[in-house]
C-alpha cells in the first residue's frame, strides 16, 4: 500500500452496484476532477493488448499526484497478457492506481493466486436471502429511514436481487416519505410495481424477435415512465445473463423450478421467461450480452447520449 491507495486492485464478482460504487469512490479520491481527462484511462482487456495497458500504467501523471487506469473484462486477457500484468504488478508504477475488473475470473488460475499476493483483491459477490434484506435495511438506516419487516420483504421480492435496482427503489421510497421516517407498506405497493420487470421482458422479447419498431416503442415507454437509461441497460444485461444460465440448465435437463431458482426469476414471470429462453439462440443471447457490456463501458467511461446508444443497439439487430 502507498498512502490510501494500493498500486494494483483486482475487483472480482458480479454485483455491479457495489462494483460501481467502488470505482466511483476510487475515481473521486485518486484523481481530482479537473485533471481526470489527463490522468484517467478506461479500457477493456477484450480490445486492448496487455502491452498498451502496461504502457498506460507506466505513464507519468500530469499535474496530479497519481494516475488511474481502469481495465474492464480483465478475465478475457490471453495467457501471455496475464503474464505481462503479473510482471507489472510485481513492480508497479508508484504513481498509478491500476484497477483490474474481472467479474468471472477463475479462482483456480495461476493469475488469481499470484495477484492475490501482489494486488488488493476485492470481491463483489451477489447478495441473497437475508443478506439482501439486511443490505436494504442498512441502506435505509444510513439515510435515516425505516421499513417494517413485511414491507422490507415485499420491497426485496418486487425489486429483485439486483442492488442497482434496489437502491433506485429505496431512493423513490425516501423521496415519497419525506419527513416521515417510518415508510408505510402502502408506499411499497404504490411505488415498486412488479411491472418494471414485466416491461423489460416485453422489451427483450421484441429484441429477440428483431421487432425493431416495437422494441423502440417499448424502450420509449420505459424512459418516459421515468426509468433511467442505466437501469434499463442493467436490467437488460441481467435478463440476458439469466437467459444464458437457463439455456445451460435446460441442456442439462433441469426442472423449471431449478431454472427459476438459479436464474432468480420470479414465479409469476417464469413461464414467459422460459418461452423466451426456448425461442432465443444461445449465440444470439451471448452476442447481445456482449453488446450491452460494451454500452455499459461507454456509460461508465464517458457522458454519451444514453438513449441514443440503446436505440442504436435495437436498430443494429
Amino acid at each position: 500500500m502507498r498512502g490510501r491507495f494500493a498500486p494494483v486492485y483486482l475487483f472480482l464478482g458480479r454485483e455491479e452496484y457495489l462494483l460501481r460504487q467502488a470505482i466511483v469512490t476510487l475515481r473521486e479520491k485518486a484523481v481530482a476532477l479537473e485533471v481526470q481527462p489527463f490522468n484517467m484511462v478506461v479500457c477493456s482487456a477484450r480490445d486492448t493488448e496487455a502491452d498498451r495497458i502496461i504502457a498506460e500504467a507506466n505513464t507519468f501523471p500530469m499535474m496530479s499526484p497519481r494516475r488511474l487506469v481502469l481495465v474492464t473484462e480483465t478475465d478475457q486477457l490471453p495467457a501471455e497478457g496475464m503474464e505481462a500484468i503479473m510482471a507489472y504488478a510485481a513492480s508497479p508504477q508508484n504513481r498509478t492506481v491500476l484497477v483490474l475488473v474481472a467479474p468471472d475470473l477463475d479462482r483456480r488460475t495461476t493469475f488469481y493466486r499470484r495477484m492475490s499476493d501482489l494486488a488488493c483483491v476485492v470481491e463483489f459477490a451477489k447478495l441473497k436471502g437475508q443478506a439482501l434484506q439486511r443490505w436494504t435495511e442498512n441502506l435505509l438506516s444510513r439515510r435515516g429511514y425505516r421499513l417494517g419487516p413485511a414491507a422490507l420483504s415485499k420491497l426485496v421480492d418486487l425489486a429483485g436481487a439486483d442492488l442497482l435496482t434496489l437502491a433506485a427503489e429505496v431512493e423513490k421510497l425516501i423521496l415519497y416519505a419525506g419527513s416521515q421516517k417510518q415508510i408505510p407498506e402502502a408506499a411499497v405497493d404504490l411505488l415498486v410495481p412488479a411491472s418494471r420487470q414485466a416491461g423489460i421482458f416485453e422489451l427483450t422479447a421484441a429484441i429477440g424477435k428483431r421487432d425493431q419498431k416495437n422494441a423502440l416503442r417499448l424502450l420509449g415507454n420505459l424512459l418516459e415512465a421515468g426509468e433511467p437509461s442505466l437501469m434499463i441497460l442493467t436490467m437488460m444485461a441481467r435478463h440476458y445473463r439469466q437467459v444464458i444460465i437457463a439455456k445451460e440448465l435446460l441442456s442439462e435437463g433441469r426442472s423449471q423450478r431449478e431454472i427459476g431458482r438459479a436464474a432468480q426469476v420470479p414465479d409469476f414471470l417464469l413461464a414467459e421467461f422460459l418461452r423466451q429462453v426456448q425461442s432465443l439462440d444461445s449465440d444470439a443471447a451471448r452476442k447481445l450480452y456482449q453488446k450491452l457490456a460494451r454500452i455499459d463501458l461507454s456509460f461508465k467511461s464517458s457522458r454519451p447520449d444514453e438513449r441514443m446508444l440503446l436505440e442504436q443497439l435495437i436498430c443494429s439487430l
